[in-house]
């Protein structure tokens, strides 16, 4: 479904990315992990098209989208859950939602808006309430459904427990968990290691802009060693 090959992208000359190479099939839950600053954002960025890659591949369905512009991506079905959310803060939480499906490009949505509201209830008690008013957690719930309503192939999503009280970020990690059960490929970067871990299928271990480990979720939660190293011990205080 995703297959992102030798991907090198950086800012002002510098390398964020450093070859980085990755792969996510149908349906399939994967994680990208690793301490704070290791290029995790930038490789959602450049996959999504929000940053130009230098060189390498990133190929949807077989076909090359890297170094096309983000709209475009978005059309052929990656969508980018956006770390900080990215609302529409003077519309209403249905405006925002509505505004997913103009990235369709005719695909037929797995999930409808009633489907969508079944999956997060508050927004459903909040479709005319102005989005910039609602809590974080309802905000990032408001982020997903928006791009839900897109029809994705592939959802990326970016830190979406940040910020969040411990019961919002449960209610998102089961509607993740839900959305992975339908079908949906997802590609989760996420600083709760140990959640991400645990709704993940597969995680990728990033350092310095290289995939330095990668194997099942439950070989890495157990991988005490490489916790440490890499991460710092953040499973073990999760």
């Amino acid at each position: 479904m995703l297959r992102v090959e030798n991907l090198v992208a950086a800012y002002d000359g510098i390398k964020a990315l450093r070859g980085v190479s990755i792969e996510l099939g149908p349906g399939e839950f994967a994680a990208v992990i690793g301490a704070n600053g290791a290029g995790k954002s930038t490789l959602l960025n450049t996959v999504s098209g929000l940053v130009r890659p230098v060189s390498g591949k990133v190929l949807l369905d077989g076909k090359m989208v890297a170094g096309l512009p983000a709209y475009q991506i978005a059309r052929r079905g990656l969508l980018q859950v956006p770390e900080g959310r990215m609302i529409m803060g003077n519309l209403t939480v249905r405006e925002n939602i509505l505004l997913g499906s103009l990235t369709r490009n005719g695909r037929t949505p797995a999930h409808d808006l009633d489907g969508i509201l079944d999956l997060f209830p508050r927004l459903r008690e909040r479709m005319q309430q102005v989005a910039g008013t609602m809590s974080g957690g309802e905000q990032q719930m408001l982020a997903i459904a928006r791009a839900l309503m897109g029809a994705p192939k592939v959802l990326l999503l970016d830190e979406p427990s940040l910020g969040l009280s411990p019961l919002m970020a449960d209610l998102v990690f089961t509607a993740l968990s839900k959305l992975h059960a339908s079908g949906l490929a997802i590609l989760l970067i996420e600083q709760n290691v140990h959640r991400a871990l645990e709704v993940a299928q597969r995680a990728y271990v990033m350092e310095q802009g290289r995939i330095v480990q990668e194997g099942s979720s439950r070989e890495l939660i157990n991988d005490a060693r490489l916790i440490e190293h890499y991460l710092g011990g953040a499973v073990a205080a999760a």
